[in-house]
């Protein structure tokens, strides 16, 4: 996605960049020096995952109405809060210093629950620009990712295939967005209630991409870069089941 990273311009990266996975469609992610960024919280008991809390300084949203992409009681103390579908409608927001892009969408047409809306957003922290799909329940067009198109090194993609772009609608995303790296997210974890499948089956579908099982909750970016010229899949662990009952900070080594 961002040509500045696959064009080999790496100055550009002042610092390094950390990204954590909590779960579901959340992550933290931040900068040295730099605030942490918490993307999607989830309420627990929504989704079927453990009571949590956790620490963030600015919380971005696809959907404030949606108990599976937002819960301001998930992060600690008092957050700035951060409405993708706002930025969507016209309102401006920075994060980081860096601009908030997102487009507006919707759930699947055919939730049982009626189509909530929703956006698909973007940001960039520390050098690196990331892209989260939010809950869309279907693919978006070249127009509605046109945006996205020049600012997403890591594409951070909906793995599910419940009420969720299709593996084969992934593929033309992917192939529009060009990102180096894929994120997984919003797949199936022990004790989800949704019905989503495995991370497994989009790895299988897209067996041609690196892959990189990373065995830990977060990883620091930038990665090497395949010389396939193929985006790398990098799979993380979900914090969210590591540390069940206690407040989820930066990890030292961040």
């Amino acid at each position: 996605c961002a040509r500045g990273l696959q064009d080999g311009h790496e100055e550009e990266l002042a610092v390094t960049v950390t990204i954590e996975y909590v779960g579901s469609a959340c992550f933290r992610i931040w900068r040295e020096g730099g605030p942490v960024v918490v993307l999607d919280p989830y309420t627990p008991s929504a989704v079927g995952l453990p009571e949590i809390s956790i620490q963030g300084d600015v919380v971005v949203a696809s959907s404030l109405i949606d108990a599976g992409h937002f819960c301001r009681e998930l992060v600690a103390g008092d957050p700035d809060i951060v409405d993708a579908l706002r930025v969507a409608d016209g309102t401006p927001s920075e994060v980081d210093g860096s601009e908030v892009i997102a487009v507006p969408a919707t759930e699947d047409p055919n939730h049982p629950d009626g189509p909530k809306d929703c956006a698909m957003y973007g940001l960039k922290i520390g050098g690196v620009a990331f892209a989260h799909m939010g809950d869309i329940g279907y693919a978006l067009g070249a127009d509605e990712l046109a945006p996205f198109r020049d600012r997403c090194d890591a594409l951070l993609t909906l793995a599910g295939q419940t009420l969720t772009p299709s593996l084969e609608e992934l593929d033309e995303m992917i192939d529009f967005l060009r990102p180096t790296w894929i994120i997984p997210m919003h797949y199936y974890l022990e004790g989800m209630t949704a019905d989503f499948e495995p991370v497994d089956e989009f790895l299988a579908h897209r067996s041609r991409d690196p892959i990189l099982l990373t065995r830990t909750t977060s990883v620091t970016l930038p990665l090497q870069r395949d010389d396939s010229g193929r985006p790398t899949i990098v799979v993380l662990e979900a914090r969210g089941l590591d540390r069940p009952v206690r407040d989820l900070g930066p990890r030292e080594s961040a």
